[in-house]
């Protein structure tokens, strides 16, 4: 299974690391902990794509 960091998905998402957190703690987001850090699943990047169409960079036409 493919993890990705808060840095990474906020990245992507084109979001702040504050708004991936809070999305995390409120289980919005699927992510687990290791060693301290939150790591994002694959399924969770997954599904944030299909609901929101902005991520990595495309635009509603």
């Amino acid at each position: 299974m493919l993890f990705y960091t808060v840095k990474e998905f906020a990245e992507m998402a084109k979001i702040s690391e504050k708004t991936v957190t809070r999305y995390i703690k409120t289980g919005d987001l699927e992510a687990v902990k290791f060693g301290g850090q939150w790591r994002i699943t694959e399924t969770a990047v997954q599904s944030y794509i299909k609901n929101n169409s902005n991520i990595g960079g495309r635009e509603n036409d």
